[in-house]
């Protein structure tokens, strides 16, 4: 029996602490502990050996290569065009895709899809190329780097939601603790709003906590396992504080929309 992630391990391999354990907080059991990252967010027997496969070559060894480039020049990020990295920029479409399916088939009383990750990477590279190909006619890659010491969590439904006025919430995925990307809808006033959430201090770590009752589970930055150690319940005290205020804006944004006309989103605590 395999041991397949919906989650993959290169992306949580950033938050690893000693014997590459991941520290996490449980939100439903209120409560700090730990699990090799062999073992969380994995389930058996999940997707075909051909399947892990194909995510191997074609999402994960692309975005793994780029992100080694990204952490050694410390480069600030932006828009990620086809034309600038055509492998990289299916590759990360993909991720954002799929992740959301691979979290489904882990749990499938959730339900959602009419297909599973098996059956819609069976054709192979067709099926990233025309997801690439649609985002680049609507939709923008955007890049981020966080600024100073602020770090990121890692929720395990593999990316968190930012809120746009007039949109639906864009997802981001983490990347290492201080690199994540989006995929938002092209043009400016969606971008510039982005930009502003990225370069507000604090703004991306406490969505990257969650926002209403997701995720269950976030993993603790390395940048935090010292306080993990020395004052756990001020770091309870922090995460469920950053939730609460990703939260309060998340709606505060959502009421925005509406109040103009727009479609809105809003969550529950």
């Amino acid at each position: 029996m395999a041991n397949d992630h919906y989650v993959s391990e290169f992306l949580t391999s950033r938050w690893e602490g000693r014997g590459r354990n991941l520290h996490f907080y449980d939100f439903e059991k209120a409560r700090f502990d730990k699990r090799s990252s062999k073992n969380l967010f994995a389930k058996r027997d999940i997707n075909a050996p051909e399947t892990e496969s194909f995510l191997n070559k074609n999402i994960e060894s692309p975005v793994s290569n780029f992100l080694h480039r990204a952490i050694g020049d410390g480069k600030a990020a932006g828009v990620l065009k086809p034309s600038e990295d055509g492998k990289l920029f299916r590759a990360l479409v993909g991720l954002m895709h799929l992740q959301v399916q691979r979290f489904d088939d882990a749990h499938s009383s959730r339900g959602g899809f009419d297909s599973t990750l098996n059956e819609r990477v069976s054709s192979g590279t067709v099926y990233l190329d025309e997801l690439a190909a649609i985002t680049a006619e609507k939709e923008s890659v955007l890049m981020v780097t966080l600024p100073g010491i602020e770090a990121l969590f890692f929720g395990e439904m593999g990316y968190f939601v930012l809120p746009v006025v007039g949109g639906p919430p864009v997802r981001a995925v983490p990347l290492s603790p201080r690199h994540c990307f989006c995929i938002g809808p092209q043009g400016d006033a969606i971008h510039e709003q982005l930009i502003r959430l990225v370069n507000t201090d604090g703004m991306l770590s406490a969505f990257s906590v969650g926002v209403g009752r997701s995720p269950n589970r976030v993993v603790i930055p390395p940048q935090r396992f010292e306080t993990l150690e020395e004052d756990p319940l001020a770091l309870e005290k922090y995460i469920l504080d950053m939730r609460d205020s990703a939260t309060n804006v998340f709606n505060l944004i959502g009421q925005a929309s509406a109040a103009v006309g727009l479609p809105t989103w809003t969550v529950s605590k």
